[in-house]
């Protein structure tokens, strides 16, 4: 059932059942107005509807009482006494009506006016039992009290009649008033529950159109809460959803970009030494190596090109790990001095054979520790020796030059070359996936564009960061940080 159906019953029900149950009010009510007054007048027994015009009638029979136990039974069949005492009651629009028998000797009211009440008193057997009673009338409603005196054919009737038509609430007139109060409270309930519709079916048709464009695959469809509400609450969560599958379909199409370029430049670095070995395979068919030592310079060849295919493959495994973020980590605490300075020794063995002048100097004054993954930072230290052999510059000799120092709390790795440099708009970028400042010297130096996004990736994983400066044709400087430990901190 849509959500505007359901409102229209509720507001139906809200409406109806209040306007049936003031119908069976006011019914009851106009019922037992009546009812109620004949009870209390021969009960003990009084209602919201008529106990003002009780007090008030009960006022007036104590007054003819106290006035007539004053008087002696010939004086209170006097007519010019009764008149006397009826001229109280006339302010009170109530009169006397006196009777000997089934005689009136006094009427102190208008004979035509109240015809009705006086029939209705000539009957003696209306009081036999009670002394008061109610009395409809065919225009005025009454109330009759009878005060009897003397004895046998000695005495006689009074009858106090009191219009009580002012006293007690006229049923049109409470219908009437409840009916526009009725009718106030359902035109309020009916623009209520319209504005309600309208302000619960706005947002709710935004929602619904954001889902159709979301499921039609629009990711750039924005909704704006406009209340501080649960509406506004609920576009918000919305929104939130919204922004996060268009960043996760965003993510998944850099993936797929990532991927493609990454099978384009594994496949051109796996072309060249796969050409090479082919080329040496080839040979040794041929019987170009036709001595001991070009088959042995031949058959070295082929294993330096099979190891660096080897190589090429280890690198595709591990970026697929950095792009899952699933790299395997075995932390443990290292002294930062030794790490970097056993490192430093292998890197001289290595390159100064190939005509490169390094040097590490040590700044640290003391033993200083940290927690890291010694296989991962030797990644990191050896994807940035990779590139300053790769892009050094070829007219003067190669340098490198490593600074270890401790930055506050961060140990801070500082390594230098002299080679060829970044320029100012490609560094920005250095860091990004598969990024490479210069395709055509890549392709000639070889590269997939991923090693300095894994140096960032690997630092930061470790809680640390890098740093980077260059300048084209002056060469590169990465500085390293990395957290000591809490331990070494404060000492």
């Amino acid at each position: 059932m849509r959500l505007s159906t359901k409102m229209v019953l509720v507001t139906l029900g809200l409406v109806i059942v209040p306007l049936i149950l003031l119908a069976a009010s006011l019914f009851l009510l106009n019922v037992y107005r009546p009812r109620a007054l004949r009870l209390s007048f021969s009960q003990e027994d009084t209602n919201i509807m008529n106990i003002n015009a009780i007090r008030r009638f009960d006022k007036l029979m104590q007054s003819l009482t106290e006035e007539t136990e004053q008087l002696g039974d010939g004086e209170l069949k006097n007519p010019l006494v009764l008149d006397r005492l009826n001229q109280r009651f006339l302010e009170e629009k109530a009169f006397l009506a006196a009777y000997e028998g089934t005689e009136c000797y006094y009427n102190g009211g208008d004979p035509e006016s109240h015809e009705d009440v006086l029939r209705y008193v000539q009957d003696p057997g209306v009081f036999e039992d009670r002394d008061k009673l109610y009395f409809a009338g065919l225009s005025h409603p009454y109330l009759i009290g009878c005060m009897r005196f003397g004895q046998g054919n000695e005495g006689g009737s009074i009858y106090l009649v009191c219009d009580v038509s002012g006293s007690l609430p006229s049923v049109t007139r409470i219908i009437f008033l409840i009916s526009i109060s009725a009718l106030a409270l359902v035109g309020g309930t009916i623009l209520m529950l319209g504005w309600l519709r309208i302000r619960f079916s706005k947002p709710m048709k935004e929602l619904r159109q954001a889902a159709r464009s979301i499921s039609e695959g629009n990711l750039d469809y924005e909704l704006v809460p406009e209340d501080d509400d649960e509406f506004g609450e609920l576009i918000g969560s919305f929104e939130e959803m919204r922004r996060r599958l268009k960043d996760s379909a965003q993510e998944q199409l850099r993936a797929e970009e990532r991927g493609r370029q990454l099978i384009g430049n594994v496949s051109h670095d796996l072309k060249t030494p796969i050409t090479a070995i082919r080329g040496y395979v080839e040979g040794l068919r041929d019987g170009v190596a036709d001595s001991p030592e070009k088959r042995e310079k031949y058959l070295t060849t082929i294993y330096n090109k099979v190891n660096e295919l080897d190589r090429l493959v280890d690198e595709l495994h591990f970026y697929s790990l950095v792009d899952s973020d699933r790299i395997p980590y075995q932390f443990v605490k290292l002294e930062a001095g030794a790490l970097f300075e056993d490192w430093a020794r292998e890197l001289i063995q290595e390159l100064e054979p190939q005509g490169w002048a390094l040097s590490f100097e040590k700044r640290l004054k003391r033993e200083v520790r940290l927690a890291g993954d010694p296989e991962q930072l030797g990644r990191v230290l050896g994807n940035i020796v990779s590139n300053s052999v790769k892009y050094r510059d070829t007219g003067r000799q190669p340098r490198l030059s490593l600074s270890l120092d401790l930055a506050e709390d961060m140990i801070c790795l500082a390594v230098e070359d002299n080679g060829l440099g970044i320029s100012e708009e490609d560094l920005p970028h250095v860091f990004e996936r598969f990024y490479r400042s210069d395709a055509s010297r890549s392709s000639a130096t070889g590269g997939n564009g991923i090693g300095l996004s894994i140096v960032k990736k690997i630092l930061e994983d470790h809680g640390g960061r890098v740093q980077i400066e260059s300048k084209g044709g002056e060469g590169t400087k990465l500085s390293l940080f990395l957290p000591a430990l809490e331990e070494q901190r404060h000492e």
